[in-house]
C-alpha cells in the first residue's frame, strides 16, 4: 500500500493540491477530518469531538494527569 504525506502551510492550497492528486492517481484520500470520523466519532461525545477538532492538545490536557518526569520517578 501506497502512503503519500502532504505537509504544507495555511493557504498554500494543500487540500486542493491533496484532493486533485489522490483524483488523478486513484487513490483514497485519509485528511484530518476523515480520520477524525473513523477512529473518535464512534467513542466521543459531541463536546469531545468538538475540542478534538479545535486543538487535540486541549483535548488531552484534560485526560492526562499533570505529573511530571520527575513525579512518574519518585513515585
Amino acid at each position: 500500500m501506497a502512503i503519500l504525506t502532504i505537509s504544507r502551510q495555511i493557504g498554500s492550497m494543500g487540500d486542493e493540491i491533496a484532493q486533485t492528486l489522490a483524483d488523478r492517481m486513484g487513490w483514497a484520500l485519509l485528511n484530518r477530518e476523515k480520520m477524525l470520523e473513523l477512529i473518535f466519532e464512534p467513542v466521543c461525545s459531541e463536546t469531545e469531538m468538538f475540542r478534538l477538532r479545535e486543538s487535540a492538545k486541549y483535548f488531552l490536557e484534560e485526560r492526562v494527569p499533570k505529573e511530571t518526569y520527575l513525579d512518574y520517578l519518585t513515585d
